[in-house]
């Protein structure tokens, strides 16, 4: 599990560090916002039965 966790900040890091050169950090930060709302609304509407 810290090997997972450890490579997922370092790819975060690059990934999102590399974003922030370019677009502002509060941006950056209703985007991803916005996107996490969108997934949890279309991960809620899964139906299991």
């Amino acid at each position: 599990m810290g090997i997972i966790s450890t490579s997922m900040m370092l790819i975060g890091t690059l990934i999102f560090g590399t974003i922030a050169d370019l677009i502002k950090i509060e941006w950056l930060l209703v985007g991803t916002g916005i996107f996490i709302i969108i997934l949890a609304d279309f991960l809620g509407e899964t139906k299991y039965y």
